[in-house]
């Protein structure tokens, strides 16, 4: 006679529900859900298993018949199993029977996503997080399901290198028309980047949810708007794959030639790790098999332990006593112990710099790239500085020769992208009064000196922002900048004064140094004035003029110029530094004062 649990089991099948990509519409994966032909919840079903003690077993059972019905399909695609956490930390027998299944299935691990789901059970955090290290450390990929702003959200995150994190419905139900929802995943998104993780927002009912998803820089989206649960590998609609193509086409329509700031992770290559401690001869075999130039070694906490080059190893093991003397060594006698390790978001220049900056013996050896210590490739010297050469032969003719930053050109196609697109955007138009009297009587060196820091106190308070940010130079002292973002949350309200307040204390604690003391304390610029050349000698300024909004409703680039004229001609009035925000919410036009 079948026990219960078993006739429970017979009652249940698996449907599955597509995740797709916010870039291009494609499906990267789907999650499998269970269903039961007696009508009760999933969460009643759990409450009933729990009741019988068998919550590990309950998952391998679902698991296995979630993987079988995947498999049935062609499309090779991610396959996301609800695991609880009493399954990770009480039954090492649910990760021997999955290894077992997934071989016998032809899967990877790496095929598979586990989903933490987070209900209340005793578990403790350490066994736990030793737990998901031995999950990791056999191939699968680990899920934080149903991330909000629920108090147990944020110490999960800290306990994982999670390689997704799954937005939860609640936060993205109605966050096309709740401000403080877009700003918790806009910083949620900012943290994965860190992490290099993936965000899903799950529970996508709407265009409109969809659209500030993708506005949002959310990597994958699953919902009913999407699709439902259903047979493994449905198709999503054309109209879904539609509008998401039709989004990302607003947002990059005029395709501008921007200075792109190329990352190491752009062009990392994902090589394969190999544990610390194996014999030197295993790893001059393992590089006849693969097409590698060096591999990484890391210790049995999946931490980077060492590196070597493919051309060391050779030439250590092809002396007269090399191979006798260390083929049968751990290969920890020949690695480099301290490798050149950067983050993923490295940008190309500065890991040149710091390639370069190596000892002679390691100068050329690739760079791992990593996060927190967690390995994720290699960069060669070559692909760097093939990058750079490229970006330095494209930027030389669009840079302004004093700051190195883009031209009018440049300048001129990123303003187009917003006035074609329906992006909010900070934009900073920013000139210096009275500097044309500071050039005459102090020289162009000094004038030059004053427009560099000029650049660098922009850069300083613009480049880290968590927003999209653009710095360009128009010539002499004008210049502009953007920042992508969302002028109806008023949070960012003050985000925008607080950078135009740092802005201008800085300069101002910078003017002391372009004057000598005595003008600066006259507050005026003597020989100006007693010269009778200029009716206004005054210390040298900083005015910011801004507006704050969506530029799709100016008609063309010279409309929009004449509005930032008359902004800007209003902080001409004020003999100090100043700044004036015109920003557009909710359909007004206020001053931000």
């Amino acid at each position: 006679m079948n026990t219960l649990y078993e006739t429970m089991i017979q009652n249940i099948t698996i449907a599955y529900q597509p995740i797709i990509d916010l870039k291009n519409g494609h499906v990267n994966g789907e999650e499998a859900f269970m269903r039961s032909g007696t009508q009760e919840s999933p969460l009643t079903l759990l409450a009933a298993v729990r009741a019988m003690n068998k919550i590990p077993d309950f998952d391998s059972d679902i698991h296995s018949m979630a993987l079988k019905g995947h498999i049935h399909a062609s499309a090779k695609k991610r396959v996301f199993l609800n695991t609880e956490l009493l399954t990770f930390c009480r039954n090492r027998n649910h990760l021997d029977a999955l290894n077992v299944l997934i071989h016998e299935l032809g899967l990877r691990p790496k095929d598979v996503v586990l989903e933490l789901c987070e209900r209340e059970y005793d578990v403790n955090d350490d066994k736990l997080t030793a737990a998901l290290t031995d999950y990791k450390r056999a191939g699968y990929r680990l899920a934080l399901d149903d991330v909000d702003t629920h108090t147990a959200s944020l110490p999960r995150l800290l306990q994982c290198e999670w390689d997704y994190i799954k937005i939860s419905g609640h936060m993205v139900h109605g966050i096309d028309q709740d401000a403080d929802k877009r700003a918790m995943v806009k910083a949620l998104s900012m943290y994965a980047r860190y992490k290099h993780a993936r965000l899903i927002a799950e529970g996508v009912e709407t265009s409109g949810e969809l659209t500030a998803l993708i506005r949002l820089n959310v990597d994958f989206a699953q919902g009913y708007f999407i699709g439902k649960p259903g047979a493994a590998h449905t198709p999503v609609s054309a109209a879904v794959v539609e509008r998401i193509e039709t989004v990302n086409r607003s947002r990059y329509l005029a395709a501008p030639e921007k200075v792109v700031q190329t990352h190491v992770g752009h062009i990392m290559k994902n090589y394969k790790s190999l544990r610390s401690g194996i014999k030197c001869q295993e790893v001059h075999e393992f590089f006849k098999t693969r097409d590698y130039d060096s591999v990484c070694f890391l210790d049995e906490h999946l931490k980077i332990a060492g590196f070597i080059s493919k051309q060391a190893l050779h030439l250590a093991l092809s002396t007269k006593y090399g191979y006798s003397l260390y083929s049968d060594r751990p290969i920890e006698a020949l690695y480099n112990p301290n490798p050149l390790i950067l983050n993923y978001f490295t940008p190309v220049k500065q890991a040149l710099q710091a390639a370069i900056n190596r000892t002679d013996n390691y100068a050329y050896d690739d760079i791992i790239i990593a996060d927190n210590g967690i390995y994720h490739g290699v960069v060669s010297m070559r692909d760097i500085i093939g990058v750079v050469s490229a970006l330095d032969s494209r930027a030389a003719t669009q840079l302004n020769p004093l700051t190195a930053l883009p031209g009018n050109n440049i300048i001129n196609n990123n303003i187009d992208q917003y006035l074609r697109s329906n992006e909010s955007v900070l934009f900073i138009y920013v000139d210096l009064s009275d500097f044309k009297a500071y050039n005459d009587f102090y020289g162009f060196e000094k004038g030059d000196a004053v427009i560099k820091e000029t650049a660098e106190i922009l850069r300083r308070h613009l480049n880290n922002q968590p927003f999209e940010s653009f710095i360009g130079h128009i010539g002499g002292d004008d210049f502009v900048c953007m920042l992508e973002m969302d002028s109806e949350d008023l949070s960012g309200h003050m985000a925008a004064k607080r950078i135009m307040d740092d802005i201008i204390s800085d300069f101002e604690a910078a003017k002391p140094h372009f004057y000598t003391k005595g003008d600066y304390s006259a507050g005026h610029i003597a020989d100006a004035a007693r010269s009778g050349k200029y009716q206004s000698c005054a210390l040298v300024n900083i005015n910011i003029a801004s507006y704050f909004g969506r530029l799709d409703q100016f008609a063309s680039l010279d409309e929009f110029a004449e509005y930032m004229a008359a902004i800007k001609r209003k902080t001409k009035e004020k003999d100090f530094s100043n700044y004036l925000i015109l920003a557009h919410h909710q359909d007004q036009v206020m001053e931000l004062a």
